[in-house]
C-alpha cells in the first residue's frame, strides 16, 4: 500500500519547500526542542548524498549542512520570517523534478533573499513525498 502525499508531484515539491522552509524558521527562532526529534523533519528528507551550493558559492555536503543548522538553533529573535516567493517547477524525468523559487528572510526591517534551485526526487517515505537531492542559492538584490 502506498502512503505517500497525496498531490501531484509539483505539489508536493511546492509543499516541501514551504514546509521545511517553516520548519527552519521555527528551528532558528528557538521554538523548537534541539534534543528532539524534530530535527528529523531535516534529516530525513535529504538524501545522503546531499549537496547544497550556498549564495557565497561554497559546495556544503549534507553532514556540514546538518551539523551548521543544529549550531543555530534559537539565534534568531521574535519576528524573523522566512518567505518562499516565485515557485517555477520543470519535470526532469519520471520522479525528478527542479524547482526554483525566491527565500527571503526578514529581520526587522532587514530583507534578504536568495534564489534557490533544488533537485527533487520522489520518495515515498517522505513527509511530502519527495526529497531533497540538490541545492544551488544565489543572492538576490535586496
Amino acid at each position: 500500500m502506498n502512503d505517500a502525499p497525496a498531490g501531484s508531484f509539483r505539489d508536493r515539491c511546492e509543499d516541501e519547500i514551504v514546509g521545511l522552509h517553516r520548519f527552519f524558521q521555527r528551528w532558528y527562532l528557538g521554538e523548537c526542542d534541539p534534543h528532539g526529534e524534530e530535527f528529523s523533519r531535516v534529516s530525513d528528507v535529504l538524501t545522503e548524498d546531499f549537496r547544497m551550493v550556498n549564495p557565497d558559492g561554497v559546495q556544503v555536503a549534507r553532514s556540514d549542512l546538518l551539523s551548521g543548522l543544529r549550531a543555530r538553533h534559537g539565534t534568531k529573535r521574535e519576528g524573523f520570517q522566512i518567505e518562499i516567493e516565485n515557485v517555477t517547477y520543470r519535470m526532469l524525468g519520471r520522479g525528478l523534478a527542479a524547482v526554483t523559487y525566491e527565500e527571503w528572510h526578514e529581520e526587522g526591517r532587514h530583507r534578504k533573499g536568495r534564489l534557490s534551485t533544488a533537485i527533487f526526487r520522489d520518495h515515498d517515505d517522505a513527509p511530502n513525498g519527495v526529497e531533497w537531492v540538490h541545492v544551488h542559492e544565489t543572492w538576490l538584490p535586496g
